[in-house]
């Protein structure tokens, strides 16, 4: 549960250093010379946070910058504007280096580790390396859909959604191998 009111110390509005603070109607921030910021809660209209920078954008379109908060004051943030504003805070991930060139090669490693271990002669020591290089292959396979999973869903359509699906069934079928 948010509690009624927070308090941030350490945060920087246009290079001047002060204290950014909450409660149930009204955030704010001052800084050490005096300056102050204050707004209502109601008149947010989205917020982002980036690694210790949070932006709120008001419904004037104005756009608030505060700087230098603590990563650890991510989770006391996002629950006090969701709880008393009914904003929810996102969080700013960059862009994925994922693309179809990642995948393919990422494919035909898979298919290479999974002919190897066919190759290989049963119970032999050389099988259970090739298995070993095989399960890296797949634990780097499922790192990648973690990660187009978790990314933009228009490049995890381009990537796995063209040519007929062509990418993830020869992903599937070189998972079913293992």
């Amino acid at each position: 549960m948010s509690s009624q009111s927070i308090k941030c110390a350490g945060v920087v509005v246009d290079g001047e250093v002060g204290q950014f603070r909450a409660n149930t109607e009204k955030f704010g921030w001052q800084g050490e010379s005096g300056t102050v910021i204050q707004e209502d809660g109601a008149s947010v209209r989205a917020a982002q946070w980036k690694e210790g920078m949070f932006r709120i954008q008001l419904v004037d379109e104005d756009v608030l910058a505060f700087d230098g908060f603590d990563p650890r004051d991510f989770d006391k943030l996002w629950s006090h504007f969701q709880t008393h504003y009914k904003i929810h805070i996102k969080k700013w991930r960059p862009p994925s280096a994922l693309n179809g060139d990642n995948v393919d090669d990422l494919l035909e490693r898979l298919e290479e580790c999974a002919d190897a271990v066919d190759d290989a002669s049963d119970g032999s020591a050389s099988k259970k390396a090739r298995e070993l290089d095989l399960l890296k292959c797949v634990e780097e396979s499922r790192d990648l859909i973690n990660e187009a999973l978790s990314g933009d869903k228009a490049v995890l359509n381009e990537i796995f959604g063209t040519d007929d699906c062509e990418r993830i069934g020869a992903m599937r079928l070189g998972l079913d191998t293992v």
